[in-house]
């Protein structure tokens, strides 16, 4: 291999770490940045948010700053390397930033930066099976930013704090409420609670609204039916459509717009 390809693959990497409680010394490995130096590739991936913030609101804190470091990373490139750098020594709060370090880009960049996440960053985690609010809405928010779509998770609108809101062509908020049934060991009172101060914010801020439901999918789990029914109800009557998951690609494909995010959720 001759020199100039030995420089095509040469990059750095920094490991983004996520403290929950700033003022305690406990930290997790959320994400790994990988980048080349001469610029031919920049990526950041990432821990589910739901897997490492409990609360809507937390978890729009820590996804917007993920956004800025993947908005950073894409605009910047190669320049990118000495930005994050400089933030390593400004890390302070939720988020730290420790490298850079050599790496070898090899000839698959994507496959390199896996091969960092799965050995700085996987962890195996005992989770209840099913799907939760939180990991659906890490799929909804993932879907829509794989098509540019200007996405912020856990943003108030006026005085109400929304899952995640949505822009089309630079125009006026949709508001997006998110709910699944298809997990054990819920409280599902929590559920309809949630829904009702979803509907009742509607009537209180201009904006539109998206919401995507997440059928229980075991047949038994009667509580379970009977408030995903009670919910789609509620929703119908507005007028609203209670999307399926299933059908996310289609529905985040109107939102598309040319940005694309430096950033990968695992």
């Amino acid at each position: 291999m001759d020199a100039a390809a030995l420089l095509d693959r040469r990059a750095q990497f920094f490991v983004l770490r996520y403290r929950a409680r700033p003022s305690r010394d406990e930290a997790r490995n959320l994400g790994v940045a990988l980048i080349a130096e001469a610029g031919s590739f920049a990526m950041v991936k990432h821990l589910p948010v739901s897997q490492l913030a409990p609360s809507v609101r937390d978890q729009g804190i820590l996804d917007a700053a993920l956004v800025g470091i993947g908005r950073t990373i894409a605009r910047e490139g190669a320049a990118a390397i000495d930005i994050l750098q400089s933030w390593e020594q400004l890390s302070a709060g939720s988020i730290e930033i420790s490298g850079p370090k050599p790496a070898d880009l090899g000839s698959q960049p994507s496959a390199s930066l896996d091969a960092l996440y799965k050995a700085l960053v996987v962890q195996r985690t005992g989770r209840r099976p099913g799907l939760s609010k939180g990991m659906l809405l890490d799929k909804v928010v993932n879907q829509f930013r794989q098509v540019g779509a200007p996405i912020q998770r856990g943003k108030y609108l006026g005085d109400f704090l929304m899952d995640a809101v949505v822009t089309k062509d630079q125009s006026a908020w949709t508001a997006l409420f998110v709910e699944s049934f298809a997990h054990q060991g819920h409280d599902w009172s929590r559920a309809e609670r949630n829904a009702g101060y979803f509907l009742f914010a509607l009537d209180q801020i201009a904006a539109g609204a998206l919401v995507v439901l997440q059928a229980p999918t075991d047949t038994d789990a009667t509580d379970a039916w009977r408030s995903y029914e009670r919910v789609s109800h509620w929703i119908s009557r507005t007028g609203l459509p209670a999307v399926d998951p299933i059908d996310l690609p289609g529905l985040a494909g109107g939102y598309s717009s040319e940005e694309q995010l430096a950033l990968v959720m695992a």
